[in-house]
């Protein structure tokens, strides 16, 4: 898991995992967090969460798969199918 931002040492990509010991929290906008999942996957959902309490939140997010150099853009925070998937 890589990240092209991070906004302090208790932030970093590699805790970007839910109800894990940290957070991954972008600085700049667009923030984005690679999962390299290095095979087909079907995912089913997708869950994000944040510090309520100091206002870190994600407010929307695309999901993008990518196999074969080919970028599809899947879903949106929504939950709009934006283009088809056919695994």
């Amino acid at each position: 898991m890589t990240g092209n931002t991070y906004y302090n040492s208790t932030t970093y990509a590699s805790f970007g995992r839910l109800a894990g010991p940290g957070a991954w929290c972008g600085k700049k906008v667009p923030s984005i967090l690679h999962v390299d999942l290095t095979v087909l996957h079907y995912i089913c959902a997708v869950a994000t969460q944040g510090f309520d309490d100091q206002g870190y939140f994600a407010t929307e997010y695309r999901l993008v798969l990518k196999t074969d150099g080919q970028e599809t853009l899947y879903a949106d925070s929504n939950g709009i199918r934006v283009s088809n998937c056919s695994l």
